[in-house]
């Protein structure tokens, strides 16, 4: 499980920290050969980390400033029973720069609002959690929000705005907030759509069809035309069947690359090019980027 967590990981590029827990119990060379086997795993052609011992706070503070720059993957041996390396791991995460990119979210762009989250409120109505993709949000402002399961946009409104359990009067591009939204009904909205804002021109189209490039990270067999799996891309989760493919066999196995043509089951979602997504099926992986709506 931990090497297929280290896959995805480096597929996404996002970055790897180890750490190694119940020191306190565990025998010296157990933990020896754990410490080898991790250090092989770090450094072999597929990874090809540099693996960095922090065992002091001086340490942990130099190597949080070099860590996203460079190839490098601390390892912390902690135990929660005896407090050993916490203070490490706590200084490490202290003094890491932030990671927020600028150019993700643009804030004099129109208002792009992913939700995550759906809860009805006793006496406020439907309340959605996301985060801000782009642009700014007013209480009171007129959105919209979709697609419906006929890929249509549903009229509504911002009632009021949460923002770490507080209530705040606006949001803007980068922050995880909650809205109130008027007059809506649970049924109606749903994980994996998104707040826009109202304006004179017509709502952005979605789309039940697309390619990406995609990159089998593991299959016991082999993918053919008409495969299902499970997709997650950004704040969407939905089946999609692969309908084409660029290979030549007509089949893809662990470790292809390919271009396929995907399409969504149940309906039309609000996807862009250049999205991430990860697929999966029982014991099948599979990441990709889009390229192409259809």
């Amino acid at each position: 499980m931990s090497k297929e967590h280290l896959a995805i990981s480096l597929a996404l590029s996002v970055p790897v920290v180890v750490c190694i827990t119940k020191i306190d119990m565990t025998p010296a060379n157990v933990l020896n050969e754990t410490v080898k086997h991790i250090v092989k795993v770090l450094k072999s052609p597929g990874c090809r980390k540099t693996p960095v011992f922090v065992n002091s706070v001086e340490c942990a503070a130099e190597v949080s400033q070099a860590f996203i720059g460079k190839r490098l993957c601390p390892i912390f041996q902690i135990s929660n029973v005896t407090g050993q390396g916490l203070d490490h791991v706590r200084t490490f995460l202290n003094l890491l720069p932030s990671s927020e990119d600028e150019k993700r979210f643009i804030k004099d762009q129109p208002l792009e609002y992913s939700v995550t989250e759906v809860w009805s409120v006793p006496y406020t109505g439907v309340v959605v959690n996301g985060i801000i993709n782009s642009g700014t949000i007013t209480a009171g402002d007129s959105v919209l929000i979709g697609p419906d399961s006929l890929g249509g946009w549903i009229n509504t409104a911002v009632k009021s705005i949460h923002r770490k359990r507080a209530p705040v009067p606006s949001a803007e591009a980068g922050q995880a907030v909650s809205f109130a939204l008027k007059k809506m009904k649970k049924g109606v909205v749903r994980k994996g759509m998104v707040v826009i804002a109202k304006t004179d021109v017509p709502p952005p189209k979605v789309t039940r069809r697309f390619e990406a490039q995609v990159l089998i990270l593991y299959h016991n067999t082999t993918l053919q035309r008409n495969y299902q799996a499970m997709l997650h891309c950004g704040n969407i989760r939905q089946t999609v069947r692969l309908i084409d493919m660029d290979s030549n066999q007509g089949i893809l196995r662990t470790g292809d690359r390919a271009t396929v043509l995907f399409e969504f089951i149940q309906r039309p979602e609000y996807v862009k090019p250049g999205m991430k997504l990860l697929f999966r099926e029982g014991s099948t992986k599979g990441l990709g980027v889009i390229t192409k709506l259809l």
